[in-house]
C-alpha cells in the first residue's frame, strides 16, 4: 500500500485526483437540480377573494415527503410566456423579471396568516407550505386557461438539509399549473 502511495506522490497522480474531486464536489453544490426525491411541487391559478389585494395567483404549494427538514429560501419565479401578466404591486426584479416568492409568518390565533414577507422557511417532514405571484385580476379566463395548457414559467429556489452540513441544492422546477376557480 505504501508502494501505491508514494508511486501516486511522485508522478502527480494524488494531485490530480484532489483537483478532480474538488471540482466534481464543485460542480455537485453549485450547478442547479430539476428535482429533489420527494419534494412535491403543486401550482394552480386562483380566482378567490381570499386575499382581496390579489384576487387571482399562480399559487405554488411545496409539499415535504423526504426524510429530512429542509430549509427552502431565495425563492423566485420567472415567466416562460408572454401572455403572464403579474399584478402591478407584486415585488420582482425588473431587469430579469424575477418575481420574488414569499411565505407566510405563520398563523395567527384566529387561523389566519399573518403578513407574506419571509424570505426562507423551514419545511419539516410531512409538512406543506404555501407561496404566491400575483396576477394581474383582469386576466380574462381565456388566457388564464391558455396559460395552464403548458409551463408558464421556472421556479427557483435554494433547499438545504438542516441536518447535513454541505448539502445545499439550488433546485430549478417548471410550472405547468391548474386552473381553480374558488
Amino acid at each position: 500500500m505504501m508502494q501505491v502511495l508514494e508511486w501516486l506522490s511522485k508522478y502527480g497522480v494524488w494531485n490530480l485526483i484532489q483537483i478532480v474531486l474538488a471540482i466534481a464536489g464543485l460542480i455537485w453544490t453549485v450547478l442547479p437540480r430539476k428535482k429533489i426525491d420527494n419534494l412535491v411541487f403543486f401550482a394552480r391559478i386562483e380566482r378567490n377573494n381570499y386575499f382581496p389585494a390579489y384576487p387571482l395567483r399562480l399559487l405554488i404549494e411545496i409539499n415535504n415527503r423526504t426524510d429530512r427538514n429542509i430549509v427552502v429560501s431565495n425563492m423566485y419565479f420567472v415567466p416562460l410566456n408572454k401572455e403572464f401578466r403579474a399584478h402591478p404591486t407584486a415585488l420582482r426584479n425588473t431587469s430579469t423579471d424575477e418575481y420574488v416568492c414569499n411565505f407566510p409568518e405563520g398563523p395567527k390565533p384566529d387561523g389566519k396568516y399573518r403578513d407574506w414577507n419571509q424570505t426562507d422557511y423551514i419545511l419539516r417532514q410531512g409538512e406543506t407550505v404555501k407561496t404566491y405571484v400575483p396576477l394581474h385580476p383582469d386576466l380574462p379566463d381565456e388566457t388564464i386557461m391558455a396559460l395552464c395548457s403548458h409551463n408558464i414559467g421556472v421556479l427557483h429556489c435554494r433547499c438545504t438539509w438542516v441536518e447535513m452540513i454541505l448539502p445545499s441544492y439550488k433546485l430549478v422546477q417548471r410550472m405547468k399549473p391548474e386552473y381553480a376557480i374558488s
